[in-house]
């Protein structure tokens, strides 16, 4: 056997040098840096439970229009302003990293229902976002384009010589038929036999009685074209493309009969009529399908009933029955010519005039087996929606629908079509094919489907133009139809109404979304919604409450995400900012219970085993007892608070008082840029503080000592100059430790401590003892400490020049345990100057 060595990289046989080479990658990653998690109230968007994942509901400081956007106002967009640029200090450039917004309170939706035309609902027109400002949104639909019904227009019926059989079908629908028309049938008695039919009507073909009393009446011929006279005026002048009638027995009959017969009307005065000759009709000799040559005629005198010696008859239209648009359906009716009577449709349908030629020319909607036709709307139903919120002037106008995108037919006795969300389905009797089931979503296009469809035996298809063609099939509307043809005239007309709206509406609309009555964003199920007679206004939007419970569910749906300092939006009892109008009258929280709430979210979160470590700042209104004592109930190294209003810049760019909570979000803001930086002594970006209830002055020490003994933060104003942070106190009042009584420094020991845990459970979680023993453990927290010296997280110390000391590593079993000695690098508090001071001593 063949020398062989068996690597990693496979089993060589070849003998030779074969590289390959391993990438060393370093243990890096930090702890979450700079983030803030704000919890309250918005006067719309969604609140924090409709967040499909609360984490990513974050912003950057810049991105304040994005978050006017979603939430219009309120306390939580207020508190983001002041925090995206908290300071007005060379020391602290920026603001946080992101903001996690959270919601609390579960505005409502305003909305109305959209009706059809049948006053049914369509859809639900809803505010995009939530709350009581979506009530100020009015609308009206309105039709950018009505729907013009299928029609014929005005045509010349001419009396056939046989008899006729015909079917007209409605919308696809059976074929409808009055029976077979007898030879020599007057366009009056065609206008009754149509009229005598189910959803299509027809006008016109009545006798105009255009003949003299008396006088005479005289033919004069040119091959089949012939002109009257008479010697009296005729009671009606006919007009063009009138049927004129030579009954047989007439005095003007002619030569055996030679001019009875139907004929066109081509011109007219008083006294004349100029007639082209197209049927024999009641003509006792005529033969179908011929055209006996008139002849002249002298004057002769009419006979005692002149009605039986010349008949004129107005022209004829045939249209639907006017009806409001059908849902996704596309109006049609298809006239049909038969071949089971004697004479057939295409000799007696007419257009009004002769062509250049002096021909007659037959209409060409006529359906045949050769030239399947097939009459339209002229126009389908458009809809125009128009939004407006006159509160920031905000308006649009949309406008969908009309778009027939799939046609199709069946050539059979009936066809029944049925389109729901995933299938297309036609029933069928008669005809030489058979029933179709199809799912929607085996065909990529609608163009793939008409295709398909058009294979099929007995059926037509095409698709409403190339752009609709390449739109997927289940965006048809949910319809039920018929869709059968005498000659394969492509009577069902499906449209894409309800998707284009939706469309519409969910792509450029700023102000609405369509929902379905659980408040899901679907579209219709098919069609447009029907004009509306007035503009209307969305109703029934809320703010929404706070309640106590909501604030606790908030907060376990924080304790989830990665952040370093928490803000909650409150300051006082729900029962005072009700009275204010500042939040919803179902609104229960309280004060006090919402920040013990904070500090046991901070305090479960930032423990050993959920490596969450975390700060709040909250903050009381009231008075300056109230104050400390709400401080002192907290009590806690992981928690800061502020009480004072402050005069800052907001949203809409004026400058307001604002509760407690605003400065809450400065202070957070500020140490989150600051990050090792303390934010004692740093300038505020405000123009002002109070104590609301006016028994608290930041010019008193008195006072200010007295708040920082009482663990509360404060800010106080610069001697003639602005306003800064007298310390970073936290409400933790034990002792004078350095690190609990500063929001700087706990700030830095969670980041070194947590950065600590990511950078060892990446470099040596998992990996065995042989591969990073505790020497190699102990050389990677020097290079950590190295690196928080740069990073100033820490301070060369008399006794720890680099920062750490005493770091120390064991390892036993499975277990690594580290430890070191870190240096936190605080800030300087506290400056004594001691003087000597002597006397002047001169000698000359």
């Amino acid at each position: 056997m063949a020398l062989s060595l068996t690597t990693d990289g496979g089993t060589l046989i070849i003998p030779g040098a074969y590289p390959s080479y391993k990438v060393q990658t370093s243990a890096n990653g930090t702890a979450a840096s700079g983030i803030m998690v704000l919890i309250g109230e918005a006067d719309q968007g969604p609140d924090y439970s409709l967040e499909e994942d609360l984490e990513l509901n974050a912003f950057a400081p810049s991105q304040d229009s994005e978050v006017i956007s979603k939430y219009r106002s309120g306390p939580l967009v207020d508190a983001f302003y002041a925090a995206a640029n908290p300071a007005n200090d060379p020391n602290i450039i920026g603001g946080p990293s992101r903001v996690i917004m959270v919601k609390t309170n579960p505005s409502v939706k305003a909305s109305k229902v959209l009706d059809r035309y049948d006053a049914t609902d369509y859809a639900t027109l809803a505010d995009l976002s939530y709350g009581k400002k979506g009530n100020l949104i009015n609308y009206q639909v309105t039709a950018k384009q009505s729907e013009v019904i299928p029609t014929t227009g005005s045509f010349a019926y001419i009396p056939a010589v046989g008899t006729l059989a015909y079917a007209l079908r409605v919308n696809g629908g059976a074929a409808l038929s009055g029976g077979t028309l007898g030879a020599s049938t007057s366009p009056t008695a065609f206008v009754s036999a149509i009229n005598g039919l189910a959803g299509v009507g027809a006008s016109g073909g009545a006798d105009r009685a255009a003949h003299p009393a008396s006088g005479t009446i005289a033919i004069a011929v040119s091959g089949n074209d012939i002109v009257i006279t008479t010697s009296a005026s005729l009671a009606v002048t006919p007009t063009v493309g009138d049927t004129l009638v030579i009954p047989d027995a007439s005095v003007a009959e002619g030569t055996s009969n030679a001019n009875v017969g139907a004929y066109l009307v081509t011109a007219a005065t008083a006294t004349t009529i100029s007639a082209l000759k197209l049927s024999d009709a009641a003509n006792p000799s005529a033969v179908i399908g011929t055209i006996t040559a008139p002849t002249a005629v002298v004057p002769t005198a009419l006979s005692g009933t002149p009605a039986n010696d010349l008949k004129v008859y107005s022209p004829v239209t045939i249209a639907l029955d006017a009806a409001d648009p059908l849902d996704g359906v596309g109006k049609s009716l298809e006239i049909a010519e038969l071949t089971s009577g004697t004479d057939l449709l295409t000799r007696c349908l007419f257009e009004l005039e002769v062509d250049t030629s002096g021909d007659q020319v037959p209409v060409s909607w006529l359906s045949t087996a050769a030239d399947p036709q097939l009459l339209t709307s002229a126009s389908e139903y458009i809809a125009t929606i128009a939004i407006n919120r006159q509160s920031d002037q905000v308006s649009e106008s949309l406008s969908a629908g009309g778009d027939v995108a799939l046609k199709v037919s069946y050539t059979g006795t009936t066809a029944s079509l049925v389109v729901d969300d995933s299938t297309l389905v036609i029933t069928v009797a008669g005809g030489s094919g058979s029933s179709l089931s199809l799912d929607l979503s085996d065909y990529v296009t609608i163009n793939d489907l008409a295709t398909y469809i058009n294979s099929q035996v007995g059926y037509d298809a095409e698709v409403g133009s190339g752009i609709l063609g390449l739109m997927s099939p289940l965006a048809l509307d949910d319809v039920t139809m018929g869709v059968c043809s005498s000659h394969g005239a492509l009577n069902g007309r499906l449209k894409v109404d309800a998707f284009k709206f939706f469309k519409k509406i969910d792509e450029e609309s700023s102000l609405v979304q369509l929902e379905d009555a659980t408040g899901e964003v679907v579209q219709a199920s098919s069609g447009l919604p029907a004009p509306m007679a007035s503009v209307q206004y969305l109703a029934n939007g809320a703010k929404g409450a706070t309640t106590a419970a909501i604030v606790s569910a908030a907060l376990t749906a924080v304790e989830k995400l990665g952040a370093n300092f928490v803000v909650t939006c409150f300051s006082r009892d729900a029962t005072d900012d009700i009275a204010d109008g500042l939040t919803d009258s179902g609104s229960t929280y309280v004060i006090d219970d919402v920040n013990l709430a904070v500090r046991t979210h901070v305090n479960a979160v930032s423990t050993l085993k959920r490596r969450r470590n975390r700060q709040a700042i909250v903050s009381k209104r009231g008075t300056f007892a109230e104050a400390k004592t709400a401080a002192a109930n907290l009590a806690a190294f992981r928690v800061g608070m502020v009480f004072q209003d402050v005069r800052a810049l907001g949203p809409d760019g004026t400058v307001t008082q604002k509760q407690p909570y605003v400065l809450a979000a400065i202070a957070a803001g500020m140490q989150a840029a600051g990050v090792y930086r303390s934010i004692m002594g740093k300038v505020a970006n405000v123009s002002g503080a109070l104590q609301a209830e006016g028994d608290f002055d930041d010019r008193d020490d008195a006072d200010v000592e007295d708040a920082l003994l009482s663990g509360l933060l404060v800010l106080r104003r610069e001697a003639g100059g602005p306003w800064s942070w007298v310390s970073d106190q936290t409400t933790y009042g034990s002792d004078s430790n350095f690190l609990y009584n500063s929001l700087a420094n706990v700030y830095i020991a969670d980041t070194i401590s947590l950065t600590t845990a990511v950078r060892a459970e990446k470099a040596f979680k998992g990996q065995s003892i042989s591969d990073v023993p505790a020497a190699l453990v102990k050389s990677f927290m020097e290079a950590l400490g190295t690196e928080f010296l740069r990073l100033k997280y820490t301070a060369a110390s008399d006794d720890a020049p680099k920062g750490v000391k005493d770091i120390k590593v064991s390892i036993s079993g499975n277990a690594a345990k580290i430890s070191a000695n870190w240096r936190i690098n605080g800030s300087i508090a506290f400056i004594t100057i001691d003087s000597l001071m002597s006397q002047v001593e001169q000698t000359a």
